[in-house]
């Protein structure tokens, strides 16, 4: 038996009133999601457990059968592993995102939590002056995917209050700096950060495309080192992963997880679709299990873009979820599930913890012609057998292992 969770990071959402209250799942064109709702079963998991953030982290550690409240250990020690740093007793590791800060000199903006998608080479070029500016034995910059960067603090005390910059767009900087115990060396680096970066020759080149600056760094995720089981030992299977963030590359690396590379895998609604399903596709070849994630429309519900939704979930469906469905018909058999990690509403452009749909199906479960019963979205899945409700930490063995 095959088993493979396809998940579309941020997918749920609110009816948006403009468009007939609809949520974007009922306005993208989703006829290959609709068709494993339909034929399959429909219902609704609880991804963050009571008591933690909404986060993406513990949302897939989660579905992955990991409860938090047992190895969760902090964003950025997950998103270290991933870049191979391995965290030594006494250092924290902190998200350090590149950010765009408007607004006046008394009163900064959290304008774009992500610099503005830098590329590689200009992620490249500021890590290097970071760590020649701000870096020392203690403290070092490592870069991770765009604006995703990591920075090791060696002999950290305190557990400062951090908030995630992506859940506070256009709001004060002063309303959400870090706080609490060792934030003191943290506000010191984000405000020498704006100096070291306002004449940086990357903005200048920036600036002659009429592109915003990266003008700051931002920290929040901090974490410690994990201790986890493998996912073989959790689960007794083999798996491998495909992705395009670190935080997901990080969790597969704790567990022990193949993953698999695909060219032109991003965290964003530029990603390689088709390459993501034909990678999961040859990594079933080898394992019992695979989790495919995509990013995309995560980023668009965070960058408040209704219209860039839909089509990051229409593009999830044809471009990615058909192939693999299609692919699946080469092995004996398999069973699949389908599911977001958590909300990501547009209107709010941050995540919610809210219970999400999910579908399952298995081989046996495709027949033709299928009988239309709602497609998959929220409100198919409050509906459908009065809204099946799994944990997350269960989902695996409950519903796909069993």
């Amino acid at each position: 038996m095959k088993h493979l969770v396809l998940l579309g990071d941020g997918m749920a959402d609110d009816p948006q009133p403009e468009r007939g209250n609809q949520t974007p799942l009922e306005l993208a064109e989703t006829p290959t999601l609709d068709l494993i709702a339909d034929q399959g079963r429909l219902g609704l998991v609880e991804t963050v457990p009571a008591g933690f953030e909404p986060g993406s982290d513990v949302a897939n550690m989660s579905i992955l059968g990991f409860d938090p409240a047992k190895y969760y250990s902090g964003r950025a020690a997950i998103e270290a592993a991933a870049i191979g740093i391995k965290l030594l007793p006494g250092q924290a590791a902190f998200r350090a995102n590149l950010v765009t800060l408007g607004g006046s000199a008394d009163r900064l903006t959290m304008d774009d939590y992500s610099g503005g998608h830098p590329s590689a080479d200009e992620q490249r070029a500021i890590v290097e002056t970071l760590n020649a500016e701000l870096g020392s034995d203690r403290v070092r910059f490592y870069p991770g995917v765009s604006f995703r960067n990591i920075c090791v603090v060696s002999d950290f005390e305190g557990t400062p209050s951090l908030k995630p910059p992506h859940d506070f767009a256009g709001k004060p900087v002063s309303e959400i700096n870090p706080s609490g115990p060792g934030s003191e060396l943290l506000l010191d680096l984000q405000d020498r950060s704006r100096s070291v970066l306002a004449g940086h020759a990357v903005n200048a080149a920036r600036s002659t495309r009429g592109k915003a600056p990266i003008n700051g760094i931002w920290f929040w995720g901090m974490g410690r080192a994990p201790a986890m089981p493998s996912f073989r030992e959790r689960h007794g299977k083999s798996g491998a992963v495909v992705t395009g963030v670190d935080l997901i590359r990080g969790l597969a690396r704790l567990l022990e997880m193949e993953i698999i590379n695909v060219p032109g895998a991003t965290g964003y609604v530029d990603t390689n679709f088709e390459g993501k399903a034909a990678g999961a596709l040859a990594a079933l070849q080898r394992h019992d299990f695979v989790f495919l994630h995509v990013e995309a429309a995560d980023e668009a519900g965070h960058e408040g873009d209704l219209d860039l939704k839909v089509e990051a979930i229409s593009n999830f469906d044809r471009r990615c979820v058909k192939p693999l469905l299609e692919g699946l018909g080469r092995f004996d058999d398999w069973r699949l599930i389908l599911l977001p990690d958590h909300e990501t509403p547009v209107r709010e452009r941050c995540h919610r913890g809210n219970p999400v749909p999910f579908a399952v199906l298995a081989k046996a479960d495709v027949k033709e012609p299928r009988q239309s019963r709602g497609g998959f979205s929220e409100k198919s899945a409050r509906g459908r057998a009065g809204g099946i409700l799994a944990s997350g930490p269960s989902l695996l063995e409950r519903i796909l292992f069993s």
